[in-house]
C-alpha cells in the first residue's frame, strides 16, 4: 500500500473509532489490518469509479488496454491525469466524501446513544 493512502486511512481509521495516541484507546493490530486493507479496497474502486466516469469513451478504451496490462500505480495516475481535467480535484472531493461516508456510518453503528 501506497505510504500516503495507508497514513490517510490509518488516520481516518483512528478517527472514527476514537482509537490512536491522542486517545489512549488501542485496537487489537490484526483488526486494524484487515480494516485498514477492507477500507483500501472501498476507497480505490470509489476512486477508480469517480474518476473513470469522467472519461470519454475513446478514452475509456485506452484506460481498459492500460489496466489489461497491469501497469505500474504512477502509470495510471499520469494517464488518468492526462486524460481528465481536473482529475486532482475529483481525487480531493472523492477523499473528502469518502471520509465523511465511513465516519457517520461508524458513528451511527458504533458510537450512537443505546
Amino acid at each position: 500500500m501506497d505510504i500516503r493512502l495507508h497514513t490517510y486511512l490509518q488516520h481516518l481509521l483512528e478517527t472514527a473509532h476514537q482509537v490512536g495516541s491522542n486517545t489512549g484507546k488501542t485496537m487489537p493490530a490484526a483488526l486494524a489490518e484487515k480494516m485498514l486493507a477492507d477500507l483500501q479496497i472501498q476507497l480505490e474502486q470509489r476512486l477508480t469509479t469517480a474518476l473513470v466516469d469522467k472519461l470519454s469513451p475513446t478514452d475509456l478504451q485506452s484506460y481498459a488496454e492500460l489496466v489489461a496490462r497491469d501497469p505500474a500505480a504512477e502509470e495510471v495516475s499520469v494517464f488518468l491525469n492526462s486524460h481528465i481535467q481536473g482529475a486532482e480535484g475529483i481525487v480531493a472531493n472523492t477523499l473528502q466524501q469518502f471520509e465523511q461516508d465511513y465516519i457517520q456510518v461508524v458513528n451511527r453503528t458504533f458510537h450512537a446513544t443505546k
